[in-house]
Formats: structure tokens, C-alpha cells, sequence
């Protein structure tokens, strides 16, 4: 267990390094590539619903 446990904990951080590095190369500031690293899963969930709002998802969305 305690391998699985870390093992989740390396890779929320791995992809949190890897969005605050991407998110440095963006126009913007520090704060702001600091707060998309660490709260990458939010930006992945609202990300893929605005997706499927988009693309059809559930209710019917549109097409750009």
C-alpha cells in the first residue's frame, strides 16, 4: 500500500513540474505558472467539460 501511495504522489508531481514548466513558456507571471502546477487537476477537469460542452457531451453541445 505504501508503494501505491507513493507511487501517485511522483506522478501528481511529476505532471504538476511538468504544467508549471509549460505553463512558464505562456505569457504571464511567476504566481500564476506556480498556481497551474499545483492545481493542475482542476485545470484538467474544467478543461475536459468545457470539451464536451463543446463537442456534444451529453446535453447536445455545438460545433465551433
Amino acid at each position: 500500500m505504501y508503494w501505491l501511495i507513493s507511487f501517485l504522489l511522483l506522478l501528481y508531481l511529476a505532471v504538476g513540474i511538468y504544467t508549471f514548466i509549460q505553463a512558464l513558456k505562456m505569457p504571464g507571471n511567476l504566481v500564476a505558472a506556480a498556481l497551474a502546477g499545483a492545481f493542475w487537476p482542476l485545470f484538467w477537469l474544467v478543461g475536459k467539460q468545457e470539451r464536451e460542452r463543446r463537442l456534444g457531451g451529453r446535453r447536445g453541445g455545438y460545433l465551433p
